[in-house]
């Protein structure tokens, strides 16, 4: 897997502090390398605890506009990004 190295070094870096914000690139990595579900979970946990995180909102929008779901897509973020400060 391509992305073996990478997913290890976030890993590691979410071990270190699991209440941070690293699970959005980790949730990003897992998705490109087709981890799906780790990465939904990663993020629904992850924004839990920081429902601000917009690009986080981000991540989790991309996995959906990978499987072709539009609308559940923008659904999950507008509303995010419209109350985000510009």
């Amino acid at each position: 897997m391509a992305y073996t190295s990478e997913i290890d070094k976030l890993e590691a870096r979410f071990r270190d502090n699991p209440k941070g914000r690293n699970f959005a690139p980790l949730a990003d990595a897992y998705r490109k390398a087709g981890l799906i579900d780790n990465a939904v979970d990663l993020c629904q946990n992850g924004l839990k605890l920081h429902p601000d995180y917009v690009s986080a909102y981000i991540v989790y929008a991309r996995r959906w506009a990978s499987s072709n779901r539009f609308s559940v897509s923008t659904g999950r973020t507008s509303s995010r990004c419209a109350a985000s400060p510009s």
